[in-house]
């Protein structure tokens, strides 16, 4: 939260995003879940969230800077190296009030080029295996995740499904996630994004959360060869979710 072929020539990129609807060339910001696609070989991109915020059971925090890098390592797979910066504003337990969450390093690998590779009309399909690393007190060993992923296009949605396993960093436990994501231009360059997703770890209440948004697509200066800014506002639909949340941030696509 991470198409069409990345090594085309700008104009092109821009004639392909305004004729046929939502594409996805960029790592996917603002979203948790992800997308069937990577990063071209030789090529890094970076989602930065500059601002955010999260708000639950009366704590407030800022989450910033939420860096992920994407590293395309050849035709159909990439490394993804992720973290999130996270300042609590209120006191009173033993957390630490400064700390980095959802730290992980990933490999995602295209099993099936479909649209997003245009490859056809059918679905493509990805699988994203991560490490997730142990960044939180009481956190004594790392976890891991499996993901599956599809995305597709049809009545002039894009869509993009997630579903798959993990054990948390310092636990025990397994656990399944899953995630839903919609899009559908809504202005030139301007497309009108939703996800639904959500995590379950056996023997605790599930953590499920909606998010409104949009990205906008700009042209690159060079030597950049995407640029997009994004914001959302995120809801907890379940008890154990934050109720409130938000983020703002870009992505962009250089070489290495």
């Amino acid at each position: 939260m991470r198409t069409l072929a990345r090594c085309r020539p700008l104009p092109l990129v821009i004639a392909v995003i305004l004729s046929r609807g939502p594409s996805r060339a960029l790592a996917y910001r603002p979203f948790v879940s992800t997308d069937a696609a990577v990063a071209d070989r030789r090529e890094v991109e970076l989602e930065f969230g500059y601002a955010g915020f999260r708000r639950g059971d009366g704590r407030t925090a800022i989450v910033a800077p939420t860096v992920i890098a994407n590293i395309g390592l050849g035709r159909g797979l990439e490394a993804v190296a992720e973290f999130k910066l996270v300042n609590d504003l209120s006191r009173g337990d033993e957390r630490d009030h400064t700390r980095f969450e959802d730290s992980a390093l990933s490999l995602k690998w295209i099993a099936r080029e479909g649209v997003f590779q245009e490859h056809g009309a059918a679905p493509s399909l990805a699988v994203e295996l991560s490490a997730l690393l142990p960044t939180i007190r009481g956190e004594d060993r790392p976890g891991g995740e499996l993901v599956g992923i599809a995305s597709g296009r049809a009545l002039g949605w894009t869509y993009h499904l997630n579903g798959g396993g993990l054990v948390e960093a310092g636990g025990d436990e397994p656990g399944i996630l899953w995630g839903v994501i919609v899009e559908r231009p809504l202005l030139d360059r301007v497309r009108a994004v939703a996800e639904v997703n959500g995590e379950t770890v056996r023997g605790r209440k599930a953590d499920n959360s909606a998010l409104l948004g949009a990205v906008w697509d700009v042209a690159a200066p060079s030597p950049l060869h995407e640029l997009s800014f994004d914001v959302g506002v995120r809801h907890g639909i379940s008890r154990t979710a934050d109720e409130w949340g938000g983020t703002a941030g870009f992505t962009v696509a250089f070489p290495w």
